[in-house]
C-alpha cells in the first residue's frame, strides 16, 4: 500500500492566506471597478490607493493558487492511481462548478448592477431555471456563467490536460531531467529565468486574445495559469527547488517590488482589459508582469518554507473551510454590497463594513449551514477528511 506523502503545511498556509484576502480584495475591486456598484465618487487619493490595492495581489494571488494546485497534484499522484485522481477531480471540481452555475451564478447576477432589470427575485429565478439556464439578464448576457469559479473551471481542464505529462514526469528518466533542470536553475540568478516563459506566454497570447476577464475564458489567462500549474508540479517533484527559493528570498523581494511597481504603473495607462495597441508597450508590460508574478511566488514560498511549516487548530479548521469559503464569498458579497453601498457612508467606512460583514456572514453560513449538512458539503466539494484542492 502506498503511503500518503508528508503534508506540506507551508502550501496549506499560503492557500488559506490567498483565499481569505479575497474578501477585502473583491470589496475593493467591486467598489473601484464595477460600474454603478458604489455611489461614492471614484476620485481622490483614497480610490487611487484602493485601485493599487487591487492591482498588487492581482499579480500573484491567483497565480499562487494555481501553483499550489499543481504541487497538490504532484502529491496526490504519489499515492493515487490516475483513475482515482480523475474521480476525485470530478467530485471536487465539476460537481461544485455545476452546482454554482445552477444556484449561485443567478443569485450573484440578480444583485449585480443592471443585471436583473428590476425584476423581483421570485420572478427572476422562475424565468432562469425553466429556460435551461439561458435567462436573459438586463444587459443581454446569457447564462450559464462561472463568475469567480473560473479558477475551478480552469483547474478542472488543467487536471485532465496535464495528466499524461505529469504521469510521464514521475517516471525515473523524466525525474532525472527535472533534477538537472534544478541544478541549472541553482546557478547564480538563474532561478529568475523561470519568469521568462510566463512573460512570453502573456505577451504572445495577448496579441491574439486580449487578456479580458478570465471568467470569459480568455486563452491568455488559460495559457498563463496552465504554465503556473506545471511550475507547481515541478516544484513539488524536485525538493531542490524549495532550497533555491529560500536562498533567493531577498533578491526576489527586491526584484519583485520593483517589477510590481512598474507593472501597476503601466496597468494604469492600459485599457480595461489590459491590452495595449503598441507592441513595444505590451512587450515591456508582459516582461514586468511575468517576472513580478514569479518573484512574488518565490518570496511567498521562501517565507512559508521557513516560517509556516507547522499546523494548529486554525490551519486544520480552514483547510476544510477554505474551498467552500472561496465558492460562497462572492455570492454573499453581491448581496451585502447591494445594501451597504446604498448607505453612502464614505469610502473607508463602506469598505470596512462591506468587508467585515461579508467575511462574518460567509463564515457563519459555512459553520452553521454547509458544514452541518452532508448534501451541501458534497455540492461544495468538501472532503470529509478535510484535504485540500
Amino acid at each position: 500500500m502506498i503511503e500518503k506523502p508528508i503534508r506540506r503545511y507551508d502550501l496549506d498556509w499560503l492557500r488559506i492566506l490567498v483565499i481569505l484576502i479575497l474578501v477585502p480584495y473583491h470589496a475593493a475591486w467591486m467598489m473601484a471597478f464595477v460600474p454603478e456598484f458604489s455611489q461614492i465618487p471614484r476620485e481622490g487619493f483614497g480610490f487611487t490607493l484602493m485601485r493599487v490595492g487591487v492591482a498588487f495581489p492581482y499579480l500573484w494571488g491567483m497565480p499562487l493558487l494555481f501553483f499550489i494546485s499543481g504541487a497538490g497534484t504532484c502529491l496526490a499522484l504519489g499515492y493515487r492511481s490516475p483513475g482515482d485522481y480523475i474521480r476525485e477531480r470530478l467530485l471536487r471540481l465539476l460537481v461544485p462548478l455545476l452546482a454554482f452555475m445552477v444556484f449561485g451564478a443567478p443569485l450573484i447576477a440578480y444583485f449585480w448592477p443592471d443585471m436583473a432589470a428590476g425584476r423581483s427575485l421570485a420572478d427572476y429565478f422562475t424565468h432562469f431555471w425553466p429556460t435551461g439556464l439561458q435567462a436573459l439578464y438586463g444587459n443581454g448576457v446569457a447564462l450559464p456563467k462561472w463568475w469567480h469559479l473560473w479558477f475551478v473551471a480552469y483547474l478542472l481542464c488543467f487536471s485532465f490536460l496535464a495528466l499524461p505529462l505529469f504521469l510521464f514526469l514521475r517516471e525515473p528518466v523524466a525525474r532525472a531531467w527535472v533534477a538537472r533542470l534544478a541544478t541549472v536553475l541553482d546557478k547564480k540568478g538563474f532561478i529568475f529565468l523561470a519568469g521568462l516563459p510566463l512573460a512570453m506566454a502573456w505577451g504572445i497570447l495577448s496579441l491574439k486574445w486580449p487578456a479580458a476577464s478570465p471568467k470569459n475564458a480568455s486563452w491568455t489567462y488559460f495559457g498563463y495559469h496552465l504554465l503556473l500549474f506545471l511550475y507547481g508540479f515541478l516544484f513539488c517533484l524536485e525538493g531542490k527547488f524549495q532550497q533555491i527559493m529560500a536562498r533567493y528570498l531577498i533578491p526576489a523581494l527586491l526584484l519583485g517590488t520593483g517589477t510590481a511597481v512598474g507593472t501597476v504603473a503601466m496597468m494604469a495607462h492600459m485599457p480595461e482589459h489590459l491590452m495595449h495597441t503598441d507592441i513595444g508597450y505590451l512587450a515591456i508590460f508582459s516582461g514586468l508582469r511575468g517576472l513580478s508574478t514569479w518573484c512574488w511566488i518565490v518570496v511567498l514560498l521562501g517565507v512559508a518554507g521557513q516560517f509556516l511549516t507547522t499546523r494548529n487548530r486554525f490551519l486544520e479548521y480552514f483547510n476544510r473551510a477554505s474551498y467552500p469559503f472561496y465558492i460562497l464569498h462572492l455570492i454573499l458579497m453581491s448581496i451585502v454590497g447591494y445594501y451597504v453601498t446604498q448607505w453612502n457612508s464614505g469610502l473607508m467606512a463602506e469598505f470596512l463594513i462591506f468587508s467585515i460583514v461579508s467575511f462574518v456572514l460567509t463564515m457563519a453560513v459555512w459553520e452553521w449551514v454547509i458544514r452541518r449538512l452532508w448534501l451541501l458539503r458534497f455540492l461544495f466539494g468538501v472532503k470529509e477528511s478535510g484535504t485540500v484542492i
